[in-house]
């Protein structure tokens, strides 16, 4: 009999529904690149906004200037995410390939100066496939925004999901060798 517990209920449905979303997002990434770009939009479009209420409610004409400016060039950024998220997805890839490329670096440096430490080619590693990545992100840019965003998401949601599954199935283990069988 399966005891089971709330908690491991709840993490199976997270992360059958992560690893769904995972799999959609990795079929079509462009699509589910897009949405990343329309929520980024809108969450730029709102703190656009707040920043021309605040500016807005200032009393000097010196303390309006710089929350308006900025709130109106941010809600302007927003909008224009929004409006066209294959741009947005452009630009992103664009970062993305830059972080990939960075981190790939630090990681291998961090890797050979970790040399005496056990385990360290796997920093190694793990610098090159960064790396990597962002070589194939930047070699193929501006297409890349079509794919990078969506599937990195989809693998991201997919080994979440995957992660939470694990642990439901553990904590099933867990509660059915502890608490007692009927």
């Amino acid at each position: 009999m399966n005891v089971g517990l709330p908690v491991s209920s709840h993490l199976k449905t997270i992360g059958i529904t992560l690893v769904v979303v995972g799999v959609l997002s990795i079929l079509a990434p462009a699509v589910a690149g897009s949405a990343v770009v329309m929520i980024i939009g809108i969450l730029v479009l709102v703190v656009g906004a707040v920043q021309l209420m605040y500016g807005f409610g200032q009393t000097s004409p010196a303390r309006k200037a710089l929350p308006l400016i900025l709130g109106g060039l941010t809600a302007a950024a927003g909008l224009a995410l929004i409006a066209r998220p294959y741009i947005g997805l452009g630009i992103l890839s664009l970062v993305m390939a830059f972080f990939f490329v960075a981190a790939g670096v630090w990681k291998m440096l961090v890797a050979v100066q970790s040399r005496a430490a056990t385990g360290w080619i796997w920093m190694f590693v793990s610098g090159t496939v960064s790396l990597a990545l962002g070589y194939m992100i930047w070699s193929q840019w501006p297409v890349s925004g079509l794919w990078a965003i969506g599937i990195l998401i989809g693998v991201e949601f997919v080994l979440t999901g995957s992660a939470m599954l694990a642990i439901a199935a553990t904590l099933d283990q867990a509660a059915t060798a502890v608490l007692p069988q009927d």
